[in-house]
């Protein structure tokens, strides 16, 4: 794969990529003394069935610039909860952002490159839950 097809550099380091996490798909860490997703919501495509498909995020700047809220973009995942990273943490594990835009979702992209068991704990240790207003 050349460079720019594994890894888009029009996104930039300082971007925040959003994942959705199952709800069940969660532990408590007792090193890191809080609750953290589970290593597998890290893994290519781990939603059954899967279907060998990179792991999914979206670019969470560009669609909040676009007027998305974090509640709307779990609208249609009941149960799920929402983290994120950074790309630059991501691109330090030697793994690849490219552009993966679908007619109903501008933002998407693809976290490309192998996820050992080592990377995908890393990334589970270092997504931050994004916050969620309390329900009414």
């Amino acid at each position: 794969m050349d460079g720019e097809s594994f890894d888009d550099t029009s996104i930039p380091n300082e971007a925040t990529l959003w994942r959705r996490i199952p709800g069940d798909w969660v532990k408590f860490d007792d090193n890191l003394k809080r609750l953290r997703p589970q290593s597998r919501a890290f893994d290519d495509s781990p939603i059954p069935p899967p279907d060998g498909s990179p792991m999914s995020v979206d670019l969470a700047d560009e669609a909040i610039g676009s007027g998305i809220t974090p509640e709307a973009y779990l609208a249609e995942y009941p149960g799920f909860r929402l983290v994120s990273l950074s790309a630059k943490l991501v691109r330090s594990l030697e793994l690849g952002i490219v552009r993966a835009r679908s007619e109903g979702n501008p933002f998407h992209a693809h976290v490309q490159g192998k996820k050992t068991n080592s990377i995908k704990d890393c990334l589970a240790k270092s997504a931050e839950w994004v916050p969620m207003p309390p329900k009414d």
